[in-house]
């Protein structure tokens, strides 16, 4: 049998506990089921700090649900901006009416796992974005788009 020294053997355990964390996202404690023998002193000194992607946000984010609520020709003006907020944007219609505009973008992602371990790529990532407009007349809605 080889002979396998004591630093492979706690390099080896330091990098597959790492591995194994990597994947992990729930705060179940780390367990190892199996057997590690280990004859002399050993040290192991591990300083792990995982982070999920951090992400960036602009505008505001209408839910479907919420996106939903809104009840053609009965829900009113004030409830919807009382509900989402002043709209990013306004432009009237031909009609007399007005265009209430609502847009989100995620600006960034940081953070990725696969771009930790150098499978991902910054410059290639498409920003996910959604924009709701809904057409009022006299104070109800009277259309809505979500996309």
């Amino acid at each position: 049998m080889p002979h396998i020294s004591r630093h492979c053997l706690v390099s080896a355990f330091v990098v597959i506990s790492f591995v194994a964390l990597a994947g992990c996202s729930a705060p179940d404690p780390m367990r190892l089921d199996s057997t590690l023998r280990l004859d002399g002193p050993v040290t192991v000194n591990m300083n792990m700090q995982m982070e999920g992607p951090a992400s960036r946000y602009t505008g505001t984010f209408v839910s479907e649900a919420l996106f939903e609520a809104i009840e053609l020709k009965e829900t009113r003006i004030e409830w919807v901006i009382a509900t989402f907020g002043e709209p990013d944007r306004r432009a009237d219609t031909s009609t007399g009416g007005e265009y209430l505009v609502w847009d989100y973008r995620a600006d960034t992602v940081q953070g990725h796992p696969l771009r930790l371990t150098g499978i991902g790529d910054d410059e290639n990532q498409t920003p996910s974005s959604m924009t709701v407009t809904l057409e009022v007349v006299n104070g109800i809605v009277l259309r809505k788009w979500r996309g």
